[in-house]
């Protein structure tokens, strides 16, 4: 009897102590492992690299010091890759803007350059930094095909289940415009030509989307004396360099609100990325930016309401209020276009805001704002698309 009661203790103690050692494992694994709502977060794809948080303290002072003293980031994202892995670099890159879009296109393009596996690139990315990483991925992928060889690839690609599953197709479309620059040597008018090709006018719309920020992106790096983005075929050309940089130097101060006046099948496209540039260049406030507007003809003009809108967005978020006397100029389908500039981007980051601007808005501008708000960037079934296409 007293060894039955021994053995029933000491297995007892065994079963306990076996708990008790699981349970501090999970413990002190529990800030390496996501809990389950966390999980739902992350791709397996994205699981599989380490995330922002559980980066030494002095790696990360170290990558922080390095991105703040480099130019050219692409090297930098190369150098780091296997070190620290892109889904850190990304939640690095969303800590430290508010706003994360373009600095995050190379994250993008050096995630496909290593995986070469698009399906497995866009899980990566996820929707990190408003999309900006699978835009990158897309440049990457088809950054050495022809536009020809994009168009035809291009429908089974947006519409494959993985962008599916992380994206609209509009936005596959914009990322499609940011190839379509790439290969073409960075020529608007061919890019724009071959995002006419698409026969529904909102694909079309936002591939145009992707051309101009292409451009904008490309235009801030010759001003800051950065590399320009080129096709990779032709990447070592030296008179395919050229040729694209006297193309822009010659054609930058042309009019005050080149190229947008120039290329102006989709001035809502063109103004939404040019306009912070355009405000730059012409050294103007903002009465002065919205007189200029008023001036031009019915869409361009809707178009340049639209830009305006965009350059709102940190004031409506920080004041929602703010949009009742920033969006209050113009005709009402100039009041429209300024609406959707700032609610569509600003509800992809802060819906609450967004929501709460058009609380203070009346009538059918109280309407157009709730469905910018809840359908938020890249919609097909946009009601206002007349408006953007020329």
């Amino acid at each position: 009897m007293k060894y039955k009661k021994m053995k029933i203790l000491f297995t007892v103690l065994f079963v306990s102590l076996f708990f008790s050692s699981c349970t501090k494992k999970v413990q002190d694994n529990s800030a390496e492992l996501p809990t389950d709502a966390q999980n739902e977060m992350y791709s397996q794809e994205q699981l599989d690299f380490k995330k922002w948080v559980n980066i030494d303290s002095a790696l990360q002072q170290e990558f922080k010091n390095q991105y703040n003293d480099t130019r050219t980031k692409r090297p930098l994202y190369e150098k780091y890759y296997d070190i620290i892995g892109p889904v850190a670099m990304l939640e690095f890159l969303e800590e430290k803007y508010t706003l994360c879009h373009s600095q995050a296109h190379d994250v993008g393009k050096v995630t496909y350059s290593r995986i070469k596996d698009i399906n497995k690139s866009l899980a990566v990315c996820g929707n990190r930094c408003t999309n900006a990483c699978m835009h990158g991925v897309v440049t990457e992928a088809f950054g050495s095909k022809s536009i020809e060889e994009i168009i035809s690839l291009s429908k089974t690609f947006c519409e494959s289940e993985q962008m599916n599953k992380l994206h609209k197709k509009g936005n596959c479309m914009h990322g499609l415009g940011h190839a379509f620059m790439i290969v073409s040597g960075h020529d608007i008018r061919k890019s724009i030509d071959a995002c006419d090709t698409f026969t529904d006018k909102s694909f079309s719309y936002y591939c145009a989307t992707g051309v101009f920020m292409e451009y904008r992106d490309n235009l801030r790096n010759k001003r800051q004396k950065l590399p320009v983005s080129t096709n990779q075929k032709n990447e070592h050309s030296h008179h395919h360099h050229h040729s694209h940089e006297s193309e822009m130097n010659m054609n930058e101060d042309i009019t005050d609100f080149y190229p947008c006046d120039k290329y102006n099948r989709y001035p809502a496209a063109c103004y939404r990325y040019m306009f912070p540039l355009i405000r730059s260049k012409l050294k103007i406030d903002r009465t002065e930016l919205i007189n200029k507007c008023m001036n031009l003809p019915d869409i361009e003009r809707r178009g340049c309401f639209h830009g305006l809108g965009l350059m709102y967005i940190v004031s409506v978020s920080r004041k929602p209020s703010n949009i009742t006397k920033l969006c209050n100029q113009g005709d009402y389908e100039d009041k429209v276009m300024c609406v959707e500039g700032v609610i569509e981007k600003l509800s992809d980051m802060k819906e609450s805001s967004a929501l709460e601007a058009c609380n203070h808005l009346d009538g059918k501008l109280s309407e157009v704002c709730m469905g910018a708000a809840t359908e938020k960037m890249y919609r097909l079934n946009k009601p206002t698309m007349n408006l953007y296409v020329n």
